[in-house]
């Protein structure tokens, strides 16, 4: 199966078995063109159509009942299945803007990102039913999706994408699995640290594209050049700062120390960041 009829297979079937169809059956890395470039809404099932319904994310002191973390899950869960979709998307409708050589290496890189996706989603699936629950029970909101309809190429992708929502994960992952171990939850903490493992070479990913794409801008001022409209890199930032994760994934240090010292009217309640000592880690 080619690469863009594989992608298209996942974004327009409405069922979870099939969003987490197997990458293996994939022989052909080569683009080819899709009717699909409008991909105003991924197909989604009854079980996870995206709602309307505002819900909180649960507070972790309440983590110590199973009912809370399974619904804590649920919006980890769809923010997997929502990346899963909004990577086939990328494939499927940038494909033909960058030479063919360079589209197999990208598509390989993203698919391999999907893989990773597909196993996350299966985790958190599996241990949401543990605590006797469904990913069903709970409104899904499109946030991350809403945002595709604002990229125009893999750079505006990886910027949002890579450096942006995985790199927040990253820092989520390491607090959560600190939560969850607090609360001698050691199965859902394994899962946030194998989530931050695969969240890390994602993240290389998307610098290691920006990076060959900048030509003399900086890795931050191209960054900023392709964030959409009204995404701010704040949103980058996750509970607890990591610089060592960022470092990690590749980050050269005028753009983590240009990522500290920037901060914006975002709206989103300041996390807790470790910002004090920022300084002395760089």
């Amino acid at each position: 199966m080619n690469v863009v009829d594989w992608c298209s297979k996942i974004f327009h079937s409405p069922d979870l078995e099939a969003k987490l169809l197997s990458s293996d059956i994939i022989s052909d890395f080569s683009y080819i063109k899709s009717n699909d470039s409008a991909l105003s809404c991924p197909g989604r099932s009854s079980e996870i159509k995206f709602s309307n319904q505002k819900i909180k994310f649960p507070k972790v002191n309440g983590f110590r009942d199973k009912e809370v973390r399974a619904k804590a899950l649920a919006f980890f869960a769809n923010h997997e299945l929502e990346a899963i979709e909004m990577m086939c998307a990328a494939i499927i409708k940038f494909g033909d803007q960058v030479p063919k050589d360079e589209f197999a290496k990208i598509s390989r890189g993203i698919v391999s990102s999907i893989r990773d996706e597909q196993r996350h989603l299966k985790l958190y699936l599996r241990r949401i039913h543990d605590f006797g629950c469904s990913i069903g029970q709970y409104p899904l909101n499109d946030f991350f999706w809403k945002q595709f309809s604002k990229i125009n190429s893999f750079d505006d992708f990886f910027a949002l994408m890579s450096l942006t929502l995985e790199a927040a994960n990253l820092d989520f992952c390491l607090f959560y699995e600190k939560v969850f171990k607090d609360i001698e939850d050691e199965k859902t903490a394994q899962i946030m640290r194998q989530v931050y493992n695969d969240e890390l070479n994602h993240v290389k990913v998307g610098v290691y594209w920006l990076n060959k794409w900048r030509d003399n801008d900086s890795l931050w001022e191209y960054y900023l050049s392709h964030l959409p409209n009204k995404i701010s890199p704040e949103r980058s930032k996750g509970i607890e700062f990591s610089i060592s994760s960022r470092k990690k994934a590749g980050m050269d240090e005028n753009f983590i120390s240009s990522l500290i010292n920037f901060s914006d009217t975002f709206l989103i309640p300041k996390r807790k960041t470790n910002h004090d000592l920022l300084s002395k880690q760089l």
